[in-house]
């Protein structure tokens, strides 16, 4: 049973705090409106020609709904970038068109062979959305390493990291930006 609201909760923490706050606007809202129908007398408040009861749900129910339709804007926005990118650095592609290094102190790399660049895949998460966990080569090469340093990939191609310059936007598809 723990595991099964474990996972709900890790997901509940991947929702942006600024949703959360629109979806908690929303139940306390519609909770207001609950406790002043049924725990009030009947004399309601007129707010223009409207029940302030009636205002307080549908304006928590709005929230709701923005909470879950931005969520889902977000869940396509991010499955979309996860496809593109899974076309673009396909599995079997590992040691062809790109490579996989995980430098010291767990940094994972990604050297496109096409672009001549080199990525940082900025989180765990990432490398498990495209299914690279545990294709890369782990040499013993610090992040800080100069930059003649010479790794060597699983295919046995020794390359420098100056032939490579690294890009400064990464690959992220934990969230919206990445840091």
């Amino acid at each position: 049973m723990e595991d099964f609201i474990g996972i709900f909760k890790d997901d509940w923490q991947r929702i942006p705090l600024n949703l959360r706050y629109i979806f908690f606007a929303g139940v306390f809202l519609i909770f207001m409106a609950w406790l002043g129908d049924h725990w009030t007398d009947q004399q309601q408040y007129q707010v223009l020609w409207f029940a302030s009861n009636e205002i307080t749900f549908q304006v928590g129910f709005f929230f709701i709904v923005v909470f879950f339709g931005l969520l889902m804007i977000k869940q396509f926005w991010l499955f979309g970038k996860i496809f593109r990118l899974r076309r673009k650095y396909p599995l079997h592609q590992i040691d062809v068109t790109f490579h996989l290094v995980n430098l010291k102190p767990g940094w994972i790399f990604l050297f496109d062979e096409r672009s001549k660049k080199r990525l940082h895949i900025k989180t765990p998460g990432t490398a498990r959305d495209l299914g690279f966990v545990g294709e890369w080569v782990e040499p013993d090469v610090s992040v800080d390493a100069p930059s003649d340093t010479e790794i060597v990939f699983r295919n046995g191609t020794k390359v420098k990291l100056s032939d490579y310059p690294p890009d400064p936007h990464g690959i992220y598809t934990q969230g919206v930006s990445a840091w």
